[in-house]
């Protein structure tokens, strides 16, 4: 395994300042694909980081470094002394002795243990997604997080923390079988239609979420539907959008095509879909003769006019 020394530190006799700041000016601190960085469990005390690049911020002489890794590194954990779930995280980071005098010029991932936490040892999920400070440590200089660790006695859950270089993108296409779907009512579903997002965003830029699916209204006459974005368990922040809302007539189907503009702090958020008809009961998406199609995406808008992942 060969992990480069990062490009440009300020011994390689380059214009490093400038070289770093063009790196910052061009991408954001993080992965530069989806397989870069990427962490699996082959053992159930040992992570493997797969190879891939990234972008790491300098929290000295400003910039940022741009640093590769040609095979996967292994690290191994250890289970918490009080049986209890203890929460790691895996940073990588860079040394410059030019900047920070550390007698180094290279770049690491290493574990950065944390304190344990009392959580039942069956519910790690449940910290799946976070946008506070709780539990995260403070970053060492010059680094990025690519991981949390669930740490038990049996074992470890990755939640992945890696930050996007190009803007965090994620998306899910389903196309179900007959007679599947999710009935809305006059109160929202517990746990909001189609499958959960998660995803991590720098904080700096806006997400746009988009969602298009097909709706139907089967029987019982004209309904008054609802349908918004939940962050984190609570209805976003819509930035003057708002939710949207329209009439669906008596056995109309209506595909939509729906976007949102939001604004949402760094970290990991957790974002389902969700919605109320009025009257309750016979507002279907899907129907029970026909399959149904549900297509959305949430991205980190690099440039807000203009998305370059849109669909």
């Amino acid at each position: 395994m060969t992990v480069t020394p990062p490009f440009p530190v300020s011994t390689l006799g380059v214009p490093a300042e400038y070289v770093r700041g063009v790196v910052a000016d061009s991408l954001l601190p993080g992965v530069i694909d989806p397989t870069s960085f990427a962490i699996t469990t082959p053992a159930s005390n040992k992570i493997s980081i797969y190879p891939g690049w990234a972008v790491i911020p300098s929290s000295y002489g400003g910039g940022s470094y741009y640093v590769r890794s040609d095979a996967a590194i292994v690290r191994t954990t250890s289970p918490p002394a009080s049986g209890n779930v203890r929460v790691d995280q895996v940073i990588a980071f860079v040394r410059d002795d030019t900047l920070d005098g550390s007698g180094y010029a290279d770049w690491d991932i290493r574990l950065f243990t944390g304190g344990e936490v009392a959580l039942a040892q069956s519910d790690p999920a449940e910290l799946n997604y976070r946008s506070g400070a709780a539990l995260d440590a403070t970053l060492p200089a010059s680094s990025i997080r690519l991981a949390d660790l669930y740490v038990t006695t049996s074992g470890v859950t990755v939640c992945d923390r890696r930050p996007w270089a190009r803007g965090a993108f994620v998306r899910q296409n389903i196309t179900n079988a007959a007679g599947n779907g999710w009935t809305l009512g006059l109160a929202p579903l517990v746990s909001g239609f189609g499958n959960p997002f998660y995803i991590e965003c720098q904080g700096i830029l806006p997400l746009r979420l988009n969602l298009n699916c097909v709706l139907l209204e089967p029987s019982g006459g004209d309904k008054d539907i609802l349908l918004y974005p939940v962050i984190d368990g609570v209805a976003a922040d819509l930035a003057g959008t708002g939710p949207v809302a329209f009439r669906l007539a008596l056995g109309e189907q209506r595909m939509l095509v729906m976007s949102w503009d939001l604004n949402v702090s760094a970290g990991r958020h957790k974002i389902v879909w969700n919605g109320i008809s009025n009257p309750a009961g016979a507002f279907v998406i899907g129907n029970t003769a026909s399959t149904y199609w549900y297509q959305c995406s949430i991205e980190e808008l690099l440039n807000f006019e203009d998305s370059y992942n849109d669909f």
